[in-house]
């Protein structure tokens, strides 16, 4: 690990010295470090302030989530996760609270429509200025697909601590197709309700944005973002002045290659505009296979798996921040830029490294970005070596918005012992299996358990799903993650980091 200077704080290296990372290909790479004046011995530091906290119901396999802080009272926290093995069958979408900023989750109880025994993912939650909360999921019934390629977005709310039947969002004039993957959601001050998708039509896919301006209790028809943003979405911010900012994920379009960025609307939603390229987007290659489900085939080797990008403003200045893991030669690498402009443009910032001193070989992926009401930046990061059986959580933070950082924390670590190869990883397979073909022997004989599934399955419970969120509380930053400690069932846990 490098060594802090002056008590505590890593300087960054200078803008024109490029990622502060490891290089590849073996090249040599100057590093010039900012002048940075020593800090006395008192200088801050993260310390871990409370236990590894289990979020969701023992016992049940839980995958990708988003959590939420409520406006007027930020110790209360919602995450919206989805549920491998709920009672109802197939995979519910659920949602847990704190009122304690973290320190115990407890379930917020049935929500009709989203836990009906098919395949519900990529759910989203927030709570609005009025208290309701608010939830999306894609509805993967994976049996009719196959006949009617349409996969609903659906929504629900909570008012008054009851959730309402979901509602299925209006689709797109002459749209033949609702992408199957990754859906996002943003509850503003002005009291609007965001869903973003991807959906198809005879001219191309469109990146859309579903809006309600009463709390979610009606829907508008959905408007496009751009002409030609073939893209997926994960995740949306409001800045102070109510910039509202969209990440998305281009994994096709003009460019030729997939890439990553952000659009922004000035307006409440009305336009959407400043669409900024940030970075290239490489993920894992992988084996296409020949199913009618298309992505749902790719097989991706035993490792560490893709996650997609993440966002977050500063709530003091509006600045924003986004990092996203690309494959670079053999392993993944995790990238962070800045955008002091509204979007328009975006600067690199370099992280610390390498903070590991045990997997310094490894992926580092599934980042995780926050910043508190202080304006402090805090990120969470995982380092996982080449099959995803040791990882390491840490947890980094910068009181300059990344010109420095305070010295990486290790907040979780698992080894083999403690991976996806436990017993709990493989411990019957959900009803979403309808309709979809089984993967490669191959596959599964690398698994070691003879058991054949569809890869998209075998990814989400090896690695925890594509996105993760972490949030700021007043004690500090809860961090989240996704491992397979308890004897291989992926659990989510929380765990309070404060600077001191």
């Amino acid at each position: 690990m490098m060594p802090c200077l002056g008590g505590g704080l890593i300087p960054a290296p200078s803008k024109t010295s490029g990622m502060f990372r490891r290089d590849r290909f073996g090249a040599a790479v100057a590093v010039v470090l900012v002048a940075v004046p020593l800090m006395a011995f008192s200088a801050p530091s993260l310390q871990i302030a409370g236990p590894q906290v289990r979020v969701g119901q023992a016992g049940h396999r839980l995958g990708e989530f988003s959590v939420a802080r409520d406006p007027n009272d930020p110790r209360h926290l919602v995450t919206a996760t989805f549920d491998l093995d709920h009672e109802a069958g197939g995979i519910g979408c659920v949602v847990y609270e704190s009122f304690d900023a973290g320190a115990a989750w407890s379930s917020t109880g049935s929500i009709p429509g989203m836990q009906d025994g098919h395949a519900h993912l990529d759910p989203w939650t927030a709570i609005d200025g009025d208290g309701r909360t608010h939830l999306a999921c894609i509805d993967n019934e994976f049996a009719a697909l196959s006949a009617a390629p349409y996969v609903p977005s659906e929504y629900a709310r909570r008012v008054d601590g009851t959730w309402s039947e979901n509602t299925t969002l209006p689709n797109l004039a002459g749209a033949t197709f609702r992408n199957t993957d990754k859906l996002s959601l943003l509850a503003d001050r002005r009291g609007h309700v965001y869903v973003c998708v991807i959906e198809s039509t005879p001219q191309g896919p469109f990146l859309v944005v579903h809006r309600s301006r009463d709390g979610g209790e009606t829907w508008e028809s959905p408007t496009k973002v751009g002409t030609d943003l073939q893209a997926n979405c994960n995740g949306f911010v409001e800045a102070p002045n109510g910039d509202i900012t969209l990440l998305w994920i281009n994994l096709a379009g003009p460019l030729g290659f997939a890439t990553v960025g952000t659009v922004s609307s000035f307006d409440g939603g009305d336009t959407w505009q400043h669409r900024s390229v940030v970075g290239q987007y490489i993920i894992r290659p992988g084996v296409e296979q020949d199913t009618p489900q298309g992505r749902y085939g790719v097989f991706y080797p035993v490792g560490p798996q893709h996650n997609f990008p993440a966002l977050a403003v500063s709530p003091v200045n509006g600045h924003l921040f986004m990092s996203y893991a690309t494959w670079v030669e053999d392993r993944y690498t995790t990238k962070l830029f800045r955008s002091t402009d509204r979007g328009a443009t975006y600067s690199p910032v370099a992280l610390p490294a390498p903070w590991s001193p045990t997997c310094t070989d490894c992926s580092d992926l599934q980042a995780a970005l926050t910043v508190d009401d202080a304006g402090n930046l805090g990120m969470q990061i995982v380092l996982a070596d080449e099959l995803s059986l040791q990882r390491e959580v840490w947890f980094m933070a910068s009181l300059d918005e990344g010109d420095t950082w305070l010295a990486p924390l290790q907040i979780a670590s698992s080894g083999a012992d403690a991976s996806w190869l436990g017993p709990g990883h493989y411990a019957g397979e959900p009803n979403l299996l309808n309709g979809l073909p089984a993967t490669t022997p191959d596959d599964a004989a690398s698994d070691g358990f003879g058991v054949a599934a569809p890869s998209i399955f075998k990814t989400q419970r090896r690695d925890g799903g594509d996105y993760w969120n972490i949030i700021s509380v007043p004690e500090g930053f809860l961090c989240m993650w996704i491992d397979h400690t308890d004897g291989g069932i992926q659990q989510i846990w929380s765990r309070l980091v404060t600077i001191s």
